[in-house]
């Protein structure tokens, strides 16, 4: 190819979904990924949502199972105390996915969609209301 440096002719697509693979650059070297970002983030967040979703990647409450409607839901709904110990950054999002994965999947977590995620919400501030702890009224 005229005109195009030669590190971006060997790019071969990813094996999954047909994108350019990674190009990684290391101590002034040139590797390939066989599988690009997207994919690989893919892939642990179905990690993750397969422990926590007893052995599958669905809801456990109501099965449902398309993964872009599953997320990650705190038991004890201590979640926005953990985030602030977190501290933000890649922690967040899809980044938590990994801290999980890193830490070897620690217990107080599972597999929820995000409609039961809601209700379960909803649910916990009706509760509140109820005990006289409404700290959502003004």
């Amino acid at each position: 190819m005229i005109g195009r440096p030669r590190k971006y002719a060997e790019r071969q697509p990813c094996g999954e979904c047909g994108r350019p693979g990674l190009v990684q650059r290391q101590w002034g070297k040139i590797y390939f990924s066989p599988i690009c970002s997207t994919c690989k983030k893919l892939a642990v967040k179905r990690e993750v949502l397969t422990h926590y979703g007893n052995g599958i990647a669905a809801c456990v409450k109501c099965a449902f199972d398309n993964i872009d409607a599953l997320t990650i839901d705190h038991m004890n709904d201590d979640g926005a105390a953990h985030r602030r110990t977190l501290g933000g950054g890649r922690n967040y999002g899809g980044g938590f996915y990994y801290w999980l994965r890193a830490r070897g999947f620690p217990v107080g977590y599972q597999t929820l969609c995000f409609n039961c995620n809601g209700i379960k919400e909803v649910e916990r501030r009706r509760l509140t209301m109820r005990q006289g702890v409404n700290k959502w009224q003004a």
